[in-house]
């Protein structure tokens, strides 16, 4: 299956607003958005550049290494394919070319600064002299916000499929397995399910004083009665990434767990309320950090949520310095973290479907409503 998910009117309106005859992007994430197809050799090897050329009558030119010509014209969902090879020519030398060809080696040229390194910048500066070389990432960063409804099915399934895996971990798992299992088991639901189509998975399985630990991955750790747990998973299924964490308690909870791990559900409820068109970004971290406050909770970091799509980060993010204003069709992973102080670090995170109505809680099989209890 080829995709097409880029959403071209909106980008050629973003390029048109910045002034660009043509953007070329080098990024994994936007050679895919622009393409359809993922070169996962480009990820691993950072000189083998895959590049994406949109000019500003919506044509798209490809250029890819010649090792990589076969799985491309297989997957992606451009026809317009040129190759270097590699260790040879400079993939800045093929991009030259286009644009020469295209009659734009004088034009305005965008260029995705943040992920093409000084060398080729300048590489491509000196074989097409005459062009003036500006920034394309806010163009496709805006592009990218709101998301086409193939986005919106592709990060559907990655949500639902990412929390199926972590309920059949906490389902399966009892007092003496190790955070490894639980994690292993999770990869591997996850690989069942989608049937091999879900990738860049990564996990996080933290039990007891280990909940502390920001961004802590799983080790041999034994659950034990009495504590408490946080797991979490991201994964990727066709190019759309999911990130969600839940919390479980091993036995029957405390007074205070219960109690704490109700404040942070509640803020979670609200936050995830808030998700609606017209509100800003920096807003709705403030309104999450005074809900946070008032519970008695403290918190770590500046930053509440952010949108996730071909990227697992991507823009808006809930941060007091994003002035973004939500849209319909944008996806927002919703983690307002609330912290117990020095003993528990409360994180639930969702993605959840900005709308003109309602906001729809995309990873719905978990029921937030009670802690999960590990038997």
């Amino acid at each position: 299956m080829k995709l097409k998910v880029v959403n071209m009117p909106v980008l050629l309106k973003q390029m048109q607003a910045a002034g660009l005859d043509a953007a070329v992007v080098a990024s994994p994430e936007n050679f895919f958005y622009v393409s359809g197809w993922k070169i996962q050799s480009s990820v691993l090897i950072r000189d083998r550049l895959s590049l994406g050329i949109v000019t500003a009558d919506g044509e798209i030119t490809l250029v890819v290494c010649k090792n990589e010509e076969g799985q491309t014209r297989r997957y992606a969902s451009v026809e317009d394919i040129r190759t270097y090879a590699e260790f040879i020519d400079s993939p800045m030398k093929g991009v030259a070319q286009v644009l020469e060809e295209k009659g734009l080696a004088k034009a305005r040229i965008g260029v995705e600064r943040k992920y093409v390194t000084a060398d080729y910048y300048d590489d491509l500066q000196k074989r097409i002299p005459a062009a003036s070389l500006a920034s394309c990432d806010k163009v496709f960063d805006n592009t990218r916000m709101v998301k086409t409804q193939p986005e919106i099915e592709a990060l559907t399934k990655a949500a639902r499929g990412t929390d199926d895996a972590i309920l059949c971990a906490l389902r399966t798992a009892k007092a003496g397995d190790t955070e490894h299992e639980l994690a292993r088991l999770m990869s591997d639901t996850l690989f069942e399910i989608g049937h091999g189509e879900f990738r860049d998975i990564t996990w996080s399985v933290s039990s007891g004083p280990n909940i502390l630990t920001t961004h802590y991955w799983s080790g041999e750790r034994a659950l034990a009665t009495g504590d408490m747990l946080k797991i979490g998973v991201r994964s990727a299924i066709h190019g759309y990434f999911s990130h969600l964490y839940r919390m479980a308690v091993v036995g029957q909870p405390s007074d205070r767990q219960r109690s704490w791990y109700e404040k942070a559900r509640d803020v979670q409820y609200r936050a995830i309320d808030r998700l609606r068109p017209g509100a800003r970004a920096c807003d709705l971290y403030a309104a999450a950090k005074k809900d946070i406050e008032s519970v008695g909770g403290s918190y770590r970091g500046s930053l509440f949520g952010h949108s996730t799509g071909i990227a697992l980060h991507e823009n808006p993010r809930i941060q007091p310095t994003d002035e973004t204003v939500l849209e319909a069709g944008m996806v927002i992973a919703s983690e307002p973290r609330v912290v117990d102080p020095d003993y528990c670090f409360y994180h639930l995170e969702d993605l959840v479907l900005v709308t003109d109505k309602d906001p729809i809680r995309l990873s719905d099989r978990s029921n937030l409503d009670e802690l999960f209890v590990i038997h």
